[in-house]
Formats: structure tokens, sequence, C-alpha cells
């Protein structure tokens, strides 16, 4: 075993506090978890300091790599017994800050839990562990059938494929079929939770005896809610049962792809009015803009394929699918489709050449396009953000007519406290995006995502991301929108704005962890919180 005493850096003044303890307590993680699963290696630790976010890094003390719920439980009492604080990391792909260990302690890696325990077709649930990633979910989930010729298949989040499905739904995640499957939390069949204190829980009726997984409520109130979107201050959760869907049986159509009449156009307002035209008639699986960045970093093999299809491709891409129960039904939704995106008069179809050259930069198939970009199941490392960096994210569900009017506040922030011509060079090309997702039922909402790429390693570009995203946060709450899934501070604008709501939050979190270990300023609902 290493001296971990050597490991008490600076950076983090909770460390010195600690001292001896810290050798004491690695001790003791590795009689349960054995020597390999424990590590408090400064070159390891630092791996665990930072995420996609504006987050300042921070390093634990030490890491730890359970692989069993009652594993997890004795980590957590040993932390209990020495007042250390726990973080929970799956793969990493975070935006809020929510991994890094502000406040030092002990990281507790779920890699080893990514076994899919079952997938049970005749209630049409899967139960899963916290390291099953989204592409490798869906695809085991299709080898099931509901019916004859009839898949299953997960609500997929509108994320990457090699982030983890049960951190996307624990966060908050949107799933990419909304319109028939409700929102993540609606999926949630039954949850295992470690407790602040070590306990085990579990929720939903399948903690019942000899019941199984009914996708049911069962009897009292649900508990459950409370740990969605809580960022790990309730507990660690360790398994957990989703309702699955059935993969659409009828014919699907290709992927469509137009934009702008001026490839350079990025107004929302006449996207704003198709889009809502469109969605009234509700005849489309999927339909969704964004900046040709999205596509050319999903799928390129490398930054300079990632900029010759930016340099290729009109700046603004919108795509929408259709389904049908026969080639009829489809053909006669997309000539509706042509019908009243001829008469809004706004927008073209993507030229053939344009499309081909999009498939021979990335040598793919179209049907291979199809399961990247549709079906949301990446099996690549994400490639988030600028060829150099990373991406800062904030995204909102709001009403169909006041996107328009964010965007344009969007622009606004950006020109004045992000794009610099002098370093970015033209505005038209600089690393900001507006994505536009859904909409959902009807046209009645939209989700709205704000994209800005930046430098980590570079002081100056962290600090105006912080100052910008602060900025579009407020701008969004002024505007009436929902901060729908939560990026890097967050909590920290929205929470003081609940009222009795936000004090009954801090009150579970005295009742539920009164030594403030899980995941401490993660959310504002400590006491020392700062």
């Amino acid at each position: 075993m290493q001296d971990p005493s050597a490991n008490l850096v600076s950076e983090n003044p909770d460390y010195a506090k600690r001292g001896a303890q810290i050798s004491e307590i690695q001790q003791k993680l590795e009689k349960v978890l054995g020597e390999a699963y424990v590590s408090s290696d400064p070159e390891i630790l630092s791996t665990y300091s930072r995420d996609f976010s504006i987050t300042p890094k921070r390093r634990p003390n030490m890491v730890v790599l359970p692989a069993t719920t009652e594993e997890v439980q004795a980590i957590v009492r040993i932390a209990n017994e020495y007042n250390v604080p726990v973080y929970v990391v799956t793969s990493g792909f975070n935006h809020a800050g929510s991994m890094v260990p502000r406040r030092g302690g002990i990281m507790v890696d779920l890699k080893r839990m990514n076994q899919l325990i079952r997938v049970d077709e005749e209630s049409m649930t899967a139960t899963f562990q916290p390291y099953v990633r989204i592409a490798v979910f869906y695809e085991e989930c299709n080898k099931r059938l509901a019916a004859r010729d009839v898949m299953l298949r997960p609500a997929n989040p509108i994320t990457y494929g090699s982030a983890c499905m049960m951190s996307n739904v624990l966060t908050g995640g949107i799933p990419f079929i909304a319109l028939t499957a409700g929102s993540h939390a609606e999926n949630v069949v039954g949850m295992t939770w470690v407790t602040p204190e070590g306990e085990i829980l579990k929720t939903g009726a399948s903690a019942l005896p000899n019941v199984g997984d009914v996708p049911v409520l069962g009897l009292g109130p649900d508990i459950g809610g409370m740990f969605l979107a809580a960022e790990g201050n309730f507990g660690i959760c360790t398994e957990m049962t989703l309702k699955l869907f059935t993969e659409n049986p009828w014919p699907r159509d290709r992927t469509y792809y137009f934009h702008p009449k001026d490839p350079l156009e990025d107004d929302l307002e006449p996207v704003a009015e198709f889009f809502y035209q469109i969605t009234r008639d509700n005849y489309l699986q999927a339909l969704y803009k964004s900046n040709n960045r999205h596509f050319a970093q999903a799928v390129a093999e490398s930054d300079e394929h990632v900029e010759a299809i930016c340099e290729s491709m009109p700046a603004n891409i919108m795509f929408y699918v259709i389904t049908g129960l026969d080639e009829e039904e489809m053909e006669i939704k997309r000539r509706h489709f042509e019908e009243q995106r001829e008469a809004h008069g706004s927008f073209i179809p993507m030229a053939d050449d344009q499309n081909q050259a999009f498939l021979d930069m990335m040598d793919l198939t179209e049907e291979e396009i199809e399961r990247l970009l549709v079906k949301r199941c990446l099996t690549l490392p994400g490639r988030v953000g600028r060829w150099k960096g990373s991406f800062q994210w904030t995204t909102h569900m709001v009403k169909m007519e006041k996107m328009a009017a964010m965007e344009k506040k969007y622009r606004a922030i950006m020109n004045r406290y992000w794009i610099s011509p002098d370093y970015y060079g033209s505005p038209v090309t600089t690393s900001t995006d507006t994505a536009l997702q859904g909409p959902y039922n009807y046209g009645r909402t939209v989700m709205l995502e704000f994209d800005f790429y930046y430098d980590q390693g570079n002081p100056d570009e962290v600090k105006r991301a912080s100052v910008v995203y602060n900025k579009l946060q407020e701008m969004g709450m002024q505007a009436g929108s929902v901060g729908v899934k939560p990026g890097c501070r967050t909590y920290d604008l929205q929470m003081p704005r609940l009222g009795t709501y936000f004090e009954i939050c801090k009150g579970l979190k005295r009742i539920m962890d009164p030594n403030g270990i899980m995941s401490p300023d993660t959310m504002p609902v400590m006491d020392d919180y700062i």
C-alpha cells in the first residue's frame, strides 16, 4: 500500500484536516474491496479531479471501485465513521460539476457494476447496474420481444450511447421518444439505494416480497422521487428498474435533412413558426434542429474531419423522420411535409451531393448514420466540444412562442461576453450553437439547448465561460423557462427561488445525511454550503 500522506495536496484544505486518518481509512477499505480496488496514487486521483464543466478541479483523497451493493454500503459506513465526504462517478460524462470532489474524500467509481441484471419481457422492464452504457442497454433490450417481431427498447436519452443510462435518468435527462414515453422520472419502476447512513433502501413494488418487476407504484407515497435530480445528496443508486417500450414495428423512413435558404442564417423565428406548424399535425417521429458541429462532432473520426464537415455543410441543419404502416402512408406524410415546407418558404432540402459528402467523409453507410444520429446510440466516446477543449451547455424547456426571443438574448450575451473576432475569427465560425430538440405534444413546448465551446486549459477562457454561463441561466429563468437537466451552477441559481420546497430539501438533507458526507456542495442544501 502506498503512503497516502504524500497526497495531502495544498489545493484542498480539507485534506490537511484528515491527516493520519487517511491511512487508517484506506486500510479498512482495502479489507472490504481488496488492495487492487483502492488507490491514493496522485496520478490516478488527478483523473478524477475534473469533468466537462467550468467547475474548478479538486482531487479526492482516494478512489474505490466496489462491485456490489454491500460493498458500497461498507464504504459509506466507513465514511460516516470518519466523517469523510463521498462522491460518485460512472462514465464521467458530466457537465454539472457533480462528480468534482470539492471537499476531497472518497471517490466511488462504479465501473465494476456494469451488469444488465435482467430483462423481463412480460412486465416490459429492465433491471441494471450503474455502469451499463446506453448503447449496450439498447442493444440488449432489442434482443427481447414483447410480441412476435416487436422488439423491446428503453426510452433512449438525448445523449451519447457511451454515457450511462442510470446516471442520465438520475440527473433528469430527457428521452428521445418523450412524446410517447413520458419523462425518465415516469419510467422508473424501482431502485436500490445505499442511504447516506449506510442502509439499503428499495423503492417501488419490487421491494415487496414475491412481487417482482411490476411497473406500478404500490401502496404509500413514492419517496423514490426525492432521489431523482438530487445529484447524489441522498445516497448511491446501485440498481434500477426501468419501463421498456416497443420498437416501432412499422416501416421507418430514412432521415431527411433540410436547412435555411441562406446557409448562414440562424434566425429561430421562422424555425419556430415552421416547427409549430408541423408539430400541430403530429405526424413526424422526430424533428430536430442543430448546428452542423453537433453532427460533425458526433461522428467524425478526427479533428480534420470535423472541420471538413463544418466547411462543406450548411451551418444549421434540421432533420425529420417519419414512420407509417406501409410505404403508401409514408409517401402521404412525405408529401404533406414538403407541401408545408414549400408553403412556408424559408427552408430547402439538403442537396444530394452534400448528403453524399457527409457519408463519404465519415466512411459510414446511411444505415449507420441513422443509428448514430437518430437512435442516439453512439458507441464511440463522445467528442464533446471544440477540437481542443470542452463545451458547456444549458438546456431549457420553454413554450414554443418564447424560444425565438430567448435565442436572440443568447446571441446578445455571446456577442458581448464571449465572441472575440481577434481570437476566434468570423462570428459565423465561432464555436457557439443553439439546438432545438423536440418539440413535444403538438408544439406546446420545446427543448432549447445553448452550447458554447471553450478551452479548459485556458484560465481566461474558463473565467469568461463562468460569466457567460451564469448570464445564460439568469436569462432563461427571467424568460420563463425551466432548467431541465442540471448544468454547472444550475442549482445555485434556481433552488433558492423555490421557497418552501427549497427549505424542505434542506431539511431532508439534515435528516437523511446528518454527517453531511454525501456529495457535499453539489447542491445548495447543506447548512455550511458556500
